[in-house]
């Protein structure tokens, strides 16, 4: 039995690709684990982080793969809690062993940078301790539950609107009655409408937040097949703008702009659940809508917005959150 590390950084993408699906269907099948995500990643974050990527080998193939960049001092999938995808194929202890050897990495990793914390996040399906779980205990990582709204998209469209919270149905009428919504997509490759886009996001952030390339990257990917921009019209005025990522199973709300002085109407909930069923139409099962952080401690807007994406599903995927000490990772 013979382990090895591959330091992968933006290499990570080439890897990946050749990757089995039965091994690590999660590269495939979720949007911020699919090449397109990475491509994005890599186009908007490159210049502020340093890519640690690496994957682990049992007998020379592929057993672990994890994305991670250090940015802002902590180890983590840009903005996202680093996830261990490890191959599904291996028995329950060789995952184990499997795991140790991340682990081993991510020690390394931190004695050799400045590293405040690993966040790592896992998807809870027992009610036991997982390897991944033992390891973050025996270095005293504190964790916390996370949650993320996802619609099921097998379900018809006439069932998942009745899935949304009732108080929404007006506004969904509102915003069909009143919104013109297009999108720009492999359907519908118009460069111009994304620029409309561009410029609403830019207006609503009042500054410049990416670069060139970053949008570059956005506009290929819709283009290419891996989701799409919509934008809502009231009149003839772009008022809300959304993005959104795919993989070859999952969609990802992964961004929205709305004109603030408009925040008495409900912009947001029409071109939503339009993304949902045009996600639906593009063969996808799931749409993650984004994490639910409510509590006495959450942020007042972050808390909001919570409320927003939680009431278009009752269904909410649970993980655990842990965050593992770097000066105690080496």
């Amino acid at each position: 039995m013979k382990f090895s590390v591959l330091e992968l950084a933006y290499d990570i993408a080439a890897y990946a690709e050749c990757l089995p699906y039965e091994d690590f269907p999660e590269a495939y099948d979720e949007a911020l684990y699919s090449q397109p995500a990475r491509y994005y990643f890599d186009a908007t974050y490159r210049e502020r982080c340093t890519n640690l990527s690496f994957a682990v080998e049992l007998n020379n193939r592929p057993a672990a793969l994890v994305d991670c960049v250090l940015m802002d001092g902590l180890l983590r999938q840009y903005d996202f809690p680093a996830r261990i995808l490890v191959s599904r194929t291996l028995s329950v202890e060789y995952q184990s062993l499997v795991v140790s050897e991340v682990f081993r990495q991510f020690d390394a990793i931190a004695s050799a940078h400045d590293i405040a914390a690993i966040e790592i996040e896992e998807l809870t399906k027992t009610a036991h301790a997982s390897p991944i779980a033992l390891q973050c205990l025996a270095r005293r990582s504190a964790c916390r539950p996370g949650y993320s709204a996802i619609v099921d998209l097998t379900q018809s469209a006439n069932d998942i609107r009745a899935g949304v919270r009732k108080s929404y149905k007006s506004l969904l009428n509102w915003g069909k009655r009143e919104l013109c919504v297009k999108h720009v997509n492999a359907e519908i490759p118009d460069r111009q409408l994304f620029e409309t886009y561009k410029e609403l996001h830019l207006s609503v952030a009042g500054r410049v937040t990416r670069s060139e390339q970053s949008w570059n990257a956005q506009f290929e990917n819709a283009v290419s097949g891996y989701g799409e921009i919509l934008l809502g019209f009231l009149g003839d005025r772009p008022v809300a703008g959304m993005v959104v990522t795919d993989g070859m199973a999952r969609s990802y709300y992964a961004s929205g702009a709305y004109v603030r002085e408009l925040f008495d109407k409900p912009l947001g909930h029409w071109l939503l659940f339009q993304a949902i069923l045009s996600a639906k139409s593009r063969n996808r099962l799931t749409f993650e809508i984004g994490e639910i952080l409510l509590g006495p401690d959450a942020d007042p807007k972050i808390a909001q917005i919570s409320m927003f994406k939680k009431g278009f599903t009752k269904n909410l995927e649970q993980r655990i959150i842990w965050r593992v000490p770097g000066a105690q990772a080496s």
